[in-house]
C-alpha cells in the first residue's frame, strides 16, 4: 500500500509543480501570461498523469465505450460491440449486442482516431480526455474573464477547474459515464466560450457558426440537453437592451441552431436508415430515464447533494458566495451572471424531475460553477482590504498560500491515493485478469471463441487481445447446435463467478484455458 500510495502522490506533487510556481508568480511578479503557462501546463501534466494510472479499463462505463471505439477504428460508422456474433442477441441489451447506437459517436471517433495514431491501449484510448481537458481549463479562463472583466478571477477559476479531483477523475475513466459525460461538458463549455466570444467580435456570423458546431459536437456527443447554451444565449440578449431590439440577435442564434442541426442531425438520419431497430430502442431508452429509476436513484434533491461531492464543501460554500457577488457586484457583468446561473440552475433543476439520477448529468455545467468560485474566493479576499495598508503588504504572500490549501482540497489527494493502493482489492482484480488477457496465445484468440469470462469483462480480453469472447457459457444445446457449424471453443476453466459445467469440462473439442481469473 506504501508503494502505490507513495507513487501516486508523488505523482500528483511533481505534475503541480509548474502550477504551483505559476501561482506565486502571478502574485509576486508581474509575469501573468508565464504564470498561466505554467498553469496549463500542470494541467496537461496531471491529466496525462490521469489516464496513465489505472493500467485496466474501467467498469462503468469506460469498457463498453473502449471496445466499441476500438472496433470503430476499421468501421467507423458501423458502432459495433461484437462484430461477429456466434450467439443470439437481444439488441435492446445495450451491454450485450452487435449494433451498438446506444451512445453518441463523436466521443468514440475520437478514441478510436487516437488509438489508430498511437496503438490500442489505455493511455491511448484516453488521450482525446487529457487533451480536451486542458483545453477547457484555458476555456474556463476566458469564459470568466469577459463575464468579470477580473483577470485575477479569471487565473483563480482556471486554478481551481485545473485541479478539480470528479473532472480528474473523469479523465482516468474513474467515474461513471466517463468519456461521454466529460466530451458533453468539453462540447458545452466550447459552445458557452464560442457564444462569449461572440458577444465581444467585430465578426458576429463567424462565432454563430462556430458556437452552433460546439453544440452540433455536444449533441453527437450525448443528446439534446447541449440546447443549453442557446437558452443562456438567448436569455443574454433579452436582459440586454443594446441587443434585444435587433433582428440580428436573433437570426445569428438561429443560424447557429441550423449549424448544429447539420453537424448531429446526419448521423440521427443514418442510423435509422441503416439501423431501424437498434435507433428507435436507443431512442426509446433515451427518453426512459426521464420516467423510470433505470438503477441509479436518489430524492428529488439528489443533485444538490451530489454538488457536495463533485467539488469540496468549502468550494460549495465559495460557489454559493460567488453567485450572489456576481449578481450585485457592478464591475461583473450581470447579463452574463444571470444567463449563467440559469444555466446552472435549469440543468441542477430539470434533473432533479428525471427519475434516473446520476452525479454526471449535472456535471456540463462544471466549468460555470467554477466561475462562480473563482468569484467567490476573489470577494472573500476583498474583506481583509478593509486593512489597507497591512494587506496590501502581504496579499502577494497570502493569497498564493489560500489558493493553493483551496485547490488541495478540491484536488482530494487522498481520494485519489486511496483508490490506486495495494489493499484495493477491486485495482488488484482488474490488473490481474488484465494481464491474463493481454497475455492470451494469439493463435487462440484467433481461432477459437472464448468463453466463461466474467461479467461484462468478455470487452476488456476483446479490446486487449483481440478474437471472440462472452461472459459465461450456452447451455448445451445451443453449444452444440454452433460446435455443428464448425466453431471453435475455449473456456477459462476458472472463473470465480462461474464454474464450468460438466459438458463442457468433459468436451474434449473445448480448450480450458488454466488462467488464474479472481
Amino acid at each position: 500500500m506504501i508503494f502505490y500510495q507513495t507513487s501516486t502522490a508523488i505523482g500528483l506533487i511533481l505534475t503541480s509543480i509548474p502550477a504551483i510556481v505559476g501561482v506565486f508568480l502571478y502574485y509576486t511578479t508581474s509575469h501573468k501570461k508565464t504564470a498561466f503557462t505554467l498553469l496549463m501546463i500542470s494541467a496537461m501534466l496531471i491529466r496525462l498523469l490521469m489516464i496513465s494510472i489505472d493500467p485496466y479499463l474501467q467498469d462503468w462505463d469506460e469498457r463498453f465505450h473502449a471496445i466499441v471505439a476500438k472496433n470503430m477504428m476499421d468501421q467507423p460508422f458501423k458502432p459495433m460491440m461484437v462484430v461477429n456474433p456466434v450467439f443470439a442477441y437481444n439488441y435492446q441489451d445495450w451491454w450485450n449486442s452487435h449494433v451498438w447506437v446506444h451512445k453518441q459517436p463523436l466521443f468514440m471517433w475520437q478514441m478510436a482516431l487516437s488509438m489508430k495514431l498511437f496503438g490500442v491501449n489505455t493511455i491511448a484510448m484516453r488521450l482525446p480526455l487529457a487533451i480536451i481537458g486542458t483545453i477547457g481549463i484555458w476555456m474556463i479562463r476566458e469564459i470568466s474573464r469577459r463575464w468579470t472583466n477580473n483577470e485575477e478571477i479569471a487565473f483563480i477559476a482556471a486554478f481551481l477547474a485545473c485541479f478539480a479531483w470528479y473532472g480528474l477523475e473523469m479523465v482516468a475513466g474513474f467515474q461513471s459515464l466517463d468519456h461521454n459525460d466529460f466530451n458533453f461538458y468539453f462540447y458545452i463549455l466550447a459552445g458557452t466560450w464560442a457564444w462569449s466570444k461572440y458577444t465581444v467580435s467585430d465578426k458576429p456570423i463567424k462565432w454563430a457558426v462556430i458556437t452552433g458546431v460546439f453544440v452540433g459536437c455536444a449533441v453527437l456527443v450525448k443528446w439534446l440537453t447541449a440546447f443549453l447554451v442557446f437558452g443562456g444565449w438567448g436569455l443574454f440578449v433579452l436582459l440586454s437592451p443594446e441587443r434585444r431590439a435587433v433582428f440580428n440577435s436573433y437570426a445569428h442564434i438561429a443560424l447557429a441552431f441550423a449549424v448544429s442541426l447539420l453537424v448531429f442531425g446526419p448521423w440521427q438520419l443514418y442510423i435509422m436508415y441503416r439501423f431501424p431497430l437498434e435507433s428507435a430502442w436507443s431512442y426509446h431508452y433515451n427518453v426512459a430515464h426521464f420516467y423510470r429509476d433505470l438503477g441509479h436513484e436518489g430524492p428529488w434533491y439528489h443533485h444538490y447533494k451530489i454538488a457536495w461531492f463533485l467539488y469540496h464543501n468549502v468550494l460549495v460554500c465559495l460557489a454559493v458566495i460567488g453567485m450572489f457577488a456576481s449578481l450585485i457586484s457592478k464591475s461583473i457583468n450581470r447579463k452574463f451572471s444571470w444567463a449563467y446561473f440559469i444555466m446552472i440552475m435549469v440543468i441542477y433543476g430539470f434533473f432533479s424531475f428525471v427519475l434516473t439520477r446520476m452525479p454526471g448529468f449535472v456535471y456540463p455545467v462544471s466549468g460555470l460553477v467554477y466561475g462562480m468560485i473563482g468569484i467567490g474566493f476573489y470577494h472573500v479576499l476583498l474583506l481583509p482590504s478593509i486593512f489597507k495598508k497591512t494587506w496590501s503588504l502581504i496579499r502577494p504572500y497570502v493569497v498564493p498560500c489560500l489558493l493553493l490549501l483551496v485547490g488541495f482540497l478540491g484536488l482530494r489527494p487522498s481520494k485519489i491515493m486511496n483508490a490506486r493502493n495495494a489493499d484495493n482489492a477491486y485495482r488488484n482484480r482488474k490488473i490481474n485478469n488484465t494481464n491474463v488477457y493481454k497475455h492470451l496465445d494469439p493463435d487462440l484468440v484467433k481461432n477459437y471463441v472464448i468463453i466463461n469470462c466474467p461479467n461484462h469483462e468478455q470487452l476488456e480480453l476483446m479490446f486487449h487481445a483481440g478474437g471472440n469472447a462472452y461472459l459465461s457459457y450456452p447451455t448445451e444445446h445451443v453449444l452444440d447446435s454452433i460446435q455443428a457449424t464448425g466453431v471453435k471453443f475455449a473456456a477459462f476453466e476458472f472463473n470465480p463467478q462461474y464454474l464450468l459445467p460438466s459438458y463442457i469440462l468433459n468436451d474434449p473439442e473445448i480448450i480450458k484455458i488454466k488462467a488464474g481469473l479472481q
